[in-house]
């Protein structure tokens, strides 16, 4: 099997880490809802990085 590319994998972490940092970091309150719709549509890039690192296309 060729090596996978980690960059998208790296990347949707990162983004996951950078999501309302600040807020995070200092303990200040984060809407929910936004959070809950952030999550979701993250989830699914998640999913794809996931399936691409490990070289499986199927669903997760």
């Amino acid at each position: 099997m060729p090596d996978a590319n980690p960059q998208p994998l790296i990347s949707v972490i990162e983004e996951a880490l950078g999501y309302e940092a600040e807020a995070f970091g200092k303990d200040h309150p984060v809407e929910g809802p936004d959070l809950v719709e952030w999550f979701a549509q993250w989830r699914l890039r998640a999913q794809a990085a996931l399936a691409a690192a490990i070289g499986n296309k199927t669903s997760l």
